[in-house]
């Protein structure tokens, strides 16, 4: 039976419907947003079949985001930013989401202090946490240079106590721990959360004095193009001056980080440059899982009066606990003048310990709280927090 429309019914139907249809539309167009993946690997091969046998389109790059338009088993058909369509191993690529994680840890560590500085020792992937079996999407070349960031100690994967663990309960330090990656004990410093949920790695495990022989270090690090990521310690080789390294300095220890204290003239250089540095360089011993981040402390003063002019070991101090980052600076002190300063941060019975030390000509000396010091740039070459006084030579 068919039910007679009024008129007022037919003029609703003429405009309601369009909208109706409109709207359906819309859900579909909503539906059907564009998914985007991102490459995971050095490169990735679009290729134009799944089959065995296929002709290669064109080599993606790591990092490099591309379209997804389907699915076949272990493959996705993309689009890459040059409008060429293919397919690529799923493997290869990650989704949006491990991208969103790194964009928001490099947003979260823009402001932290850079501890030392390094390049990778061999190829080495960026993790989204300091674990083997992390997330990863960006990958460094041999030889890229680096910012280290802060350190970690983590179980070693395949050992017997060696499983992965939430980086909570990892052993860290550095200026990262501040903002939630590694917070030291004893800081005023308080927790806070990673934004991709890598929570505070603070642990009264630091005050343990023996190294956990299963653990391996990490370093958050942030590389030339702004990208932020955890490798393993062991591939970063830290940045040593050469006549330093030349010279044997290290005597067999593992290099955390180099600052120049002062610069003085030297005529006899040959070239245009003929400045030559004073280095204040930090060291601890050749294993991981410690629980500080250096214990050996050394100033090298540029000597004149021997022949040929060469480096000295002027300050050296051993068996601290020291803890990243360092602070250098300059500053004046009242009726003396002014001069390089330099400012550890040691871990004793009671927490953390501030030290300061001056440079005065080639001799290094403790500066004690009741000296009148006058900053002269407060904020200047604000670089690492580390240790404790020791022997001059």
């Amino acid at each position: 039976m068919l039910i007679p429309y009024s008129h007022t019914q037919k003029l609703l139907l003429v405009f309601i419907l369009p909208v109706l249809a409109w709207v359906a539309g819309c859900k579909g167009f909503l539906d059907q947003a564009p998914q985007y993946m991102y490459v995971a690997m050095p490169q990735a091969t679009l290729r134009d079949s799944t089959a065995a046998v296929y002709s290669k389109i064109i080599l993606l790059q790591n990092g490099e985001r591309v379209q997804v338009l389907d699915h076949d088993r272990g493959f996705v058909k993309v689009r890459s930013a040059e409008g060429l369509e293919g397919w690529v191993e799923r493997r290869f690529l990650v989704g949006q989401d491990i991208y969103n994680s790194f964009v928001q840890l490099a947003s979260f560590h823009a402001r932290d202090q850079v501890v030392s500085h390094g390049s990778t020792r061999d190829d080495v992937n960026m993790h989204i946490t300091p674990s083997r079996e992390a997330e990863k999407l960006y990958q460094l070349k041999q030889g890229e240079k680096i910012e280290m960031l802060a350190r970690v100690s983590t179980p070693r994967v395949g050992t017997a106590t060696g499983r992965n663990i939430p980086a909570a309960t990892a052993k860290g330090s550095g200026p990262a721990a501040e903002s939630g990656l590694g917070a030291q004990p004893n800081s005023s410093a308080g927790s806070s959360t990673e934004p991709n949920g890598t929570a505070d790695l603070s642990s009264s495990t630091l005050s343990q004095s023996q190294p956990v022989q299963s653990m391996e270090d990490w370093w958050l690090v942030r590389d030339v193009r702004g990208h932020v990521g955890w490798i393993v310690g062991r591939l970063i080789a830290v940045d040593v001056p050469i006549a330093i390294a030349e010279g044997g300095f290290a005597q067999g220890q593992r290099p955390v980080a180099t600052f120049v204290l002062n610069t003085i003239t030297d005529p006899s250089i040959n070239g245009p440059d003929k400045r030559v540095p004073f280095y204040l360089m930090l060291f601890t011993e050749n294993r991981d899982g410690l629980p500080y981040d250096y214990d050996h402390v050394r100033v090298f003063v540029w000597n004149m009066r021997r022949s040929p002019h060469r480096y000295d070991l002027a300050y050296y101090e051993h068996g601290i606990a020291g803890v990243l980052p360092v602070k250098v600076s300059k500053e004046n002190f009242a009726g003396e003048g002014e001069f390089p300063v330099f400012t550890l941060h040691v871990k004793t019975d009671s927490g953390q310990e501030e030290r300061a030390y001056k440079l005065e000509g080639t001799s290094v000396k403790r500066v004690l709280a009741s000296e009148e010091r006058i900053p002269a740039n407060p904020s200047e070459h604000q670089l690492t927090r580390g240790t404790e006084s020791g022997s001059l030579r």
